[in-house]
């Protein structure tokens, strides 16, 4: 399994480097900050889990997991006529249906892995209203947008994972956590120009927050 998105902050690249710090056992796994879900996918691949609990503020993104989870055929159908737009004018007109139609949640979902992998280093880049504003990338053109196993697979693990949209504390403070269980916590990165970044907004105020609740 490897994740479905190109994301920010992504630790696929360092599970060599994170590996030393994660239990070697884990009953179960709590994230409150999910994004591309690399850390999900990795230990659910090295350990025996018995039960996955994901949070995310983006809406989008909690939805592609949802459809992954409950009707990735239809995805997978919609991903591959969708593989097969490669110009800027595809690009657009999907932007705009993304923007505009939010009743069919699949058609949503494969739209945003679509525009994750065509745009300028994956960035959907919102705009008020949190209206996507993504830069067409000429280089990710002829870029593979799924892997039909891979998301099958993800299908499979996600069956066995509770979903949630919701703040973070709310999510942590929902579940009787015990000894025995992990929880990742991999927050936002604290940037200037959030909306070029992230859908959802995680301020100086924020992380403050989270320590305080770190040090209780």
């Amino acid at each position: 399994m490897k994740p479905f998105l190109s994301y920010i902050g992504s630790k696929q690249k360092f599970m060599k480097n994170l590996e030393p710090f994660f239990p070697e056992t884990i009953n179960n796994y709590y994230e409150p900050f999910v994004g591309g879900g690399s850390v999900l996918f990795y230990l659910n691949q090295t350990r025996s889990i018995n039960k996955n609990f994901i949070n995310d503020l983006d809406s989008d993104v909690i939805n592609v997991y949802k459809v992954i989870k409950n009707n990735s055929k239809k995805l997978i159908n919609y991903l591959e006529k969708l593989n097969k737009s490669y110009t800027k004018k595809d690009f657009e007109i999907l932007v705009k249906v993304f923007n505009e139609n939010k009743s069919d949640k699949v058609l949503l979902a494969a739209i945003y892995i679509y525009l994750n992998k065509k745009s300028f280093n994956g960035n959907l880049k919102y705009g008020k209203d949190n209206i996507a504003k993504p830069y067409y990338s000429e280089q990710a053109k002829n870029t593979n947008i799924y892997n039909n196993d891979n998301i099958e697979k993800i299908s499979k693990l996600l069956n066995n994972t509770l979903i949630k949209k919701k703040d973070y504390i709310k999510f942590l403070k929902e579940y009787d956590i015990k000894k025995g269980d992990f929880v990742f916590i991999d927050p936002p990165y604290l940037v200037e120009n959030v909306k070029s970044y992230y859908k959802e907004t995680f301020d100086f105020d924020n992380f403050k927050n989270l320590k305080n609740e770190w040090d209780k």
